[in-house]
């Protein structure tokens, strides 16, 4: 009976630690998930909008020495016709060369691929387009800079948790936004009473990028043409 009673302790203080463990890896503030978004290698960065008949989804996958940016525009006319248009950047750095991929789809139709190389010396000399890139993450960020800095009393004093979102005591300052904060990601809306899903979604991790084939077959032939010239 007394190995049974003391199995049984072990198990129970086994579980809890656990559980202390999981809530150990949930951030309590968007200042602590963001600093620990900023330093993961593997991240996303996702964001939603509606303005009247049009929707824009774009997602940015930070993988290591790649990055992929995809925007997924979508439009709905008075008749109620969906037009939708797909736009992919890839960025890869290789040594010290920079391959970028771009990739544009109208409809149904086949993504068409165009590449582009550069070679730098340095990491200052690190070319304009990846550069670029994270110029337009920050702009992007820009709008949310207030609510993800937040310190801890900060953030408690001025937030309320509801139904998992946390919303603005005081929306004339905040306005309306609402955060919701797990161990994986960090959701904000624009209005937390809206239907959406969210409008802008920080994820620690990401799906692996993988470089189409029609995209290696751009860069083969961007190389051969340079190697012919």
């Amino acid at each position: 009976m007394k190995k049974k009673f003391v199995l049984s302790v072990a198990i129970i203080l086994i579980v809890v630690a656990a559980c202390v463990s999981l809530v150990g890896c949930t951030s309590s503030t968007p200042t602590d998930f963001m600093s620990k978004w900023f330093s993961a290698e593997k991240k996303t960065f996702c964001t939603y909008k509606e303005d009247g008949s049009e929707t824009i989804s774009t997602e940015y996958i930070f993988d290591g020495s790649i990055i992929k940016m995809t925007n997924v525009r979508t439009i709905v006319d008075e008749e109620g016709n969906k037009s939708t248009s797909t736009s992919i950047k890839i960025i890869e750095k290789s040594g010290k060369t920079v391959n970028t991929y771009y990739g544009n789809q109208e409809e149904e139709n086949e993504m068409q691929w165009a590449v582009e190389v550069t070679e730098y010396a340095t990491e200052k000399d690190v070319p304009k387009q990846v550069k670029t890139f994270y110029e337009s993450l920050s702009e992007r960020n820009y709008q949310y800079v207030t609510i993800v800095s937040f310190e801890k009393k900060d953030f408690e004093n001025n937030f309320t948790k509801k139904d998992d979102w946390y919303r603005a005591n005081n929306p004339l300052i905040y306005e309306f936004y609402g955060i919701k904060i797990d161990k994986e990601a960090l959701l904000i809306k624009d209005d937390v009473d809206s239907d959406v899903a969210f409008n802008a979604k920080y994820v620690i991790g990401c799906d692996t990028i993988s470089i189409p084939a029609e995209a290696k077959k751009a860069l083969d032939d961007y190389k051969e043409s340079i190697s012919n010239n």
